[in-house]
């Protein structure tokens, strides 16, 4: 559930989202910022649900910052050629989001099922660069990155968004385990909840949107779905694959297999 830093620069009177992007008027400017700044209100909330009514916030943002030629988030790295972007979330010193510019709801969307879709888990664990330079560290081991993102159930934003960030040393030690005993298992426990696992090459097609899914999967029963990628310690993956069970209150919030975020703010 991400939480993003948007600033406005106050330029003679009024405000300025950058000088590198086509300026539309005064008036303009305000209402677009006064709008943004709406959207930035409402994922303060780290951690938690957004305010209702405020679920399309991160898209305002990403449409605005990557499509509208407009450059209201300072840490907004956009990709056009590739499709999507990469934000720095304001919670956790190492937390990062990569967000689709076009409008994917999240991971119900049908369009992720398709081959011709940008590979954003890919672009994701390629953007893992970021969350290494944010630590200060020069020996990062792929095994100590992960990606997650959440079901509809466990997510407060309706985009795409895929966590980047540190792992838990709790998935790490139970993948190690898993390893340890031979790597039989199908599935592994996880802060209660039930997680299949796969070892993958690459995160390319399929992608683990199209792995998650079946044939017979229905939008509602992919809204369902949440996913959390581990590096192997090489150049491999394991993937974790999990469901929102309302009845059995899991909210289907990959997310957990990373460190947890703390707000400076």
């Amino acid at each position: 559930m991400p939480c993003l830093e948007v600033c406005c620069e106050p330029i003679r009177g009024s405000f300025a989202l950058s000088s590198a992007f086509p300026s539309p008027g005064a008036s303009g400017r305000l209402g677009a910022c006064i709008g943004l700044f709406v959207a930035f209100i409402a994922l303060q909330a780290c951690g938690s649900a957004a305010p209702a009514g405020h679920s399309n916030a991160l898209w305002v943002l990403v449409d605005a910052g990557c499509n509208q030629g407009w450059a209201p988030v300072p840490s907004l790295y956009c990709d056009r050629a590739r499709g999507d972007a990469v934000l720095k979330d304001i919670c956790g010193a190492t937390h990062y989001l990569l967000i689709p510019t076009a409008r994917r709801i999240g991971v119900e969307s049908a369009e992720l099922l398709r081959d011709d879709e940008p590979d954003y888990f890919e672009d994701a664990w390629g953007a893992r660069d970021r969350v290494i330079a944010a630590s200060g560290r020069s020996d990062v081991r792929s095994d100590e990155i992960g990606l997650a993102i959440n079901s509809r159930w466990g997510r407060s934003q309706d985009q795409l968004h895929i966590h980047i960030d540190f792992v838990g040393p709790q998935v790490r030690d139970a993948i190690g385990q898993w390893l340890r005993e031979g790597a039989m298992r199908p599935s592994l426990e996880l802060f209660g909840h039930t997680y299949r696992i796969a070892h993958v090459a690459a995160l390319q097609k399929p992608t683990p949107f199209q792995r998650a899914a079946v044939a017979e999967d229905t939008p509602q029963q992919r809204e369902t779905n949440t996913i959390g990628v581990v590096g192997d310690g090489g150049s491999g993956f394991y993937l974790l694959f999990g469901h929102a069970d309302l009845q059995g209150l899991d909210r289907g919030h990959a997310e957990e297999i990373l460190v947890p975020r703390h707000c400076t703010h």
